[in-house]
């Protein structure tokens, strides 16, 4: 009996759910793109067709998550409960250690491109191009 009532809920809110974007789709579309771009205007099933082909083309159909909410929200939980501990473990040499390894990680991997540029300059990973520029001069002249 439970099941029956999740099923019918599913079934109302995507029917639901077709129907308002059926309906924005089609009042956007037919507002819009005729003036815009000279196309014709659609009727309601073809916007609940537009609205479909946007779905499969840009999302899928698949379900999205893997694990609820509360699920999460406790696995959050505990990560954060055993970071503090492992945090309160740690002396004052081995905080210092774990928050360069963590800049040095972000700056590597996590930050926005210019900053890992930046970083691998400053590294000198990306190389010593001063020699370069040096060499490709004295060959020019």
């Amino acid at each position: 009996m439970r099941m029956s009532k999740r099923i019918l809920k599913v079934i109302v809110c995507v029917f639901l759910g077709l129907l308002a974007f059926g309906v924005i789709t089609q009042f956007l579309w037919n507002r819009l793109m005729p003036e815009l771009f000279g196309l014709k205007t659609v009727t309601f099933w073809q916007a609940v067709g537009l609205v479909i082909l946007g779905k499969i083309l840009l999302g899928g159909f698949h379900h999205h998550g893997g694990m609820g909410y509360s699920q999460q929200r406790r696995e959050r939980q505990e990560w954060k409960r055993h970071m503090k501990a492992r945090w309160a473990g740690m002396s004052p040499e081995e905080r210092q250690r774990f928050r360069a390894a963590m800049k040095d990680k972000w700056d590597k991997s996590c930050g926005p491109q210019w900053m890992r540029d930046a970083a691998k300059w400053d590294s000198g990973v990306a190389g010593d191009r001063s020699d370069e520029r040096k060499q490709s001069s004295e060959v020019n002249q």
